[in-house]
């Protein structure tokens, strides 16, 4: 989840016509004019600066990615422009950044969806609630089980994530990290002693929110999916189309021996920053 990703695009209003990085003064004028939103954050002194539909030129709306999610963070005197895919960023500040980007302004849907997804098997399997173990790969600072939590979930969460920031994000006081996961590893699963040695216990069900799994990412989820019971479930988020990003992911789970597809269905993930919709794809394994 906290990989880097490098951008090929960059996006600047034609009305702000400035360099890259325009004064705080041009960012305000952006904010009145309805062409961006701004959140100063709690406890410190800064500000985020999110561009908004109107920003973006309509010949641009074809060529936005899911990668092309950026924002303005002015701390102190200083602004810089930053990648929402560089997560130790996105993550500073109790995760009010990512809070303000990815839920407020691109109306993020994931966790809910995977939720539902996750909640539909216990309840299918007429398990006891109490006694499911569940593992969120990707988990960030926490989205996931707070849906879990508040749909009347009582069985133990443990979150896992590769990045620090989310973690201690998961951990702060503020209102969106109000149930906290029973457990959290830190740390890639195929790599991570701590993680194989828990292991031991393995989960009854899995959740993998990461939106694009990287190469690595295959062979975290084969590592905890190898130990997990028959009977049990993973449930996955992926990009619609079989791209580069994520080839190998769609041909493990296509190819393994010890997973069945139960469901598969496409859901509206978030918006692009344009404003359009953004979908992605959620499947639901069964464990051989």
């Amino acid at each position: 989840m906290a990989a880097v990703l490098n951008f090929s695009h960059s996006y600047f209003s034609s009305q702000l016509n400035v360099s890259p990085v325009p004064s705080i003064a041009q960012l305000e004028e952006s904010v009145n004019r309805e062409e961006f939103k701004k959140k100063d954050l709690v406890g410190v002194n800064a500000t985020v600066y999110v561009p908004l539909p109107k920003y973006f030129k309509k010949q641009s709306a074809s060529s936005l990615s899911q990668y092309d999610v950026w924002y303005y963070l002015r701390e102190g005197n200083d602004t810089e422009k930053v990648t929402a895919h560089h997560y130790d960023d996105l993550f500073k500040y109790q995760g009010q950044i990512y809070e303000f980007l990815v839920h407020d302004v691109l109306e993020y849907q994931g966790h809910r969806e995977l939720a539902s997804k996750a909640l539909s098997w216990i309840n299918g399997k007429g398990k006891n609630n109490k006694s499911t173990l569940v593992w969120d790969m990707g988990a960030g600072h926490g989205p996931d089980i707070q849906e879990l939590r508040g749909n009347g979930f009582k069985g133990k969460v443990v979150g896992i994530d590769v990045c620090e920031p989310a973690k201690r994000s998961h951990y702060s006081d503020m209102p969106y990290t109000t149930h906290k996961y029973d457990d959290y590893f830190l740390g890639k699963a195929s790599k991570s002693d701590e993680i194989k040695s828990a292991l031991n216990a393995p989960p009854d069900l899995l959740i993998v929110g990461t939106v694009t799994p990287p190469d690595g990412a295959v062979e975290d989820v084969r590592e905890i999916v190898d130990k997990m019971p028959s009977g049990g479930c993973v449930v996955i988020n992926l990009p619609v189309n079989k791209d580069d990003s994520c080839q190998n992911m769609y041909q493990y789970l296509e190819n393994s021996q010890n997973l069945r597809l139960q469901e598969s269905s496409i859901y509206q993930h978030r918006l692009h920053m344009d404003g359009q919709p953004m979908d992605m794809r959620i499947q639901t394994y069964v464990v051989l």
